[in-house]
């Protein structure tokens, strides 16, 4: 699950767990809670508020993008490869955003000690940084939503499928469509559950998925 699993959400999938099992301090858990709040806080923003013609014209003028000619969303805008959400915002001119979300909750108020980076770096630098951390967090999510939510229900499939047994002795050889390499596989390491089967390297998604409308899931 190389979409969902991704660098840029590694302290948002684990620091919780470390911070249950004594690995991460509560200041660490609870500055990470604070980050992805505005990145959630930044992508509802992103999927509300509309931009005009006039406001987000010279912005993709400079980019190469197609012109818009009526009212579009920022996500909509952010979902084409070549716009940046970071640089969209900052060409947006300065009083477009909707009063309900009033610009100061993008605004870092950085506590004294900050528990993931260096404490000899300069704080308006840490605020760039993290504040570019949220962007880039949030630009991911909109480009690659379809990707995310595709890959999220396939996992979530693969989890209730966990106890789904295979027929002992089952012919891979049989069934059109699964690769050489995925026969090779399940023929080798002979797994008793699907879920063991999507585990085994060289098994694909797809490869699952044909499996499963083989045994009428």
């Amino acid at each position: 699950y190389r979409i969902l699993l991704r660098q840029d959400n590694a302290d948002l999938r684990l620091t919780e767990r470390s911070y249950q099992i004594g690995l991460a301090s509560e200041s660490r858990w609870q500055f990470t809670q604070e980050k992805y709040g505005k990145a959630r806080e930044l992508e509802d923003y992103c999927s509300e508020v509309t931009l005009t013609s006039a406001q987000a014209n010279p912005y993709l003028q400079s980019v190469s993008s197609a012109e818009i000619t009526d009212s579009r969303r920022i996500a909509d805008l952010v979902s084409r490869p070549e716009v940046s959400l970071m640089d969209l915002m900052e060409n947006v001119p300065r009083g477009t955003k909707q009063a309900s979300v009033p610009e100061s909750s993008f605004d870092w108020d950085l506590p004294e000690s900050i528990p993931i980076l260096p404490t000899n770096q300069d704080k308006n630098t840490i605020s760039d940084r993290l504040r570019k951390e949220v962007y880039d967090s949030v630009e991911i999510a909109v480009k690659y939503k379809g990707y995310i939510e595709r890959e999220k229900k396939l996992a979530d499939k693969i989890m209730r499928l966990e106890d789904l047994r295979i027929p002992e002795g089952f012919d891979y050889d049989k069934v059109p469509g699964l690769s050489i390499e995925c026969r090779q596989k399940l023929n080798t390491y002979n797994p008793r559950t699907l879920a063991q089967a999507s585990r085994i390297p060289g098994v694909s998604p797809a490869d699952i998925s044909i499996l499963l409308v083989c045994f009428g899931r």
